[in-house]
């Protein structure tokens, strides 16, 4: 099983990792980027109480945690967006191999890592991956506006 966990894992992270040449995309600017509670431990426990989207925007929500993962990848890295995409990717490859393991409780091995790749891999997740906000706050990753649409086409470009 060690073996199919390690491939799950790889697959998943490798389609996302292109993403750590790519800035701040979409709702992160207003999320991570413009929000200074995003921008250190400190900030982030004491606004343990603020919503995830600014209260300018009204759109509520609330996720100190995921709000505070952001702080401790900006304290990290100084603030850079690939550093962000690389966690992401990395977030998903462990959420991939959870899921096999998970279902390799009802599953033979194969058909258990099969579906982990299925997950891994499926276009679903590419809109997920849009931006560092998505796996911790709900999606499975996060990939910019120029990623690839599925594991098999060819880049579009968006400007920005």
């Amino acid at each position: 099983m060690r073996r199919e966990l390690v491939l799950v894992f790889v697959a998943a992270v490798a389609l996302f990792l292109p993403t750590v040449r790519y800035g701040v995309v979409q709702d992160d600017r207003a999320i991570i980027a413009s929000n200074p509670a995003a921008h250190s431990i400190g900030a982030a426990l004491r606004a343990f109480d603020d919503p995830y989207w600014p209260r300018e925007t009204g759109a509520g929500l609330y996720r100190p945690v995921t709000i505070l993962s952001y702080a401790v990848d900006w304290t990290i890295s100084g603030g850079r967006p690939g550093w962000l995409h690389v966690m992401n990717a990395l977030w998903h490859g462990l959420a991939t191999v959870l899921l096999v393991m998970l279902l390799a409780r009802w599953l033979p091995t194969l058909g258990a890592a099969a579906a982990g790749l299925v997950f891994a891999w499926h276009p679903v997740h590419v809109e997920a991956f849009w931006a560092p906000y998505s796996p911790r706050g709900g999606g499975g990753g996060r990939l910019p506006s120029s990623a690839p649409r599925s594991p098999c086409s060819a880049r579009s470009t968006v400007s920005l």
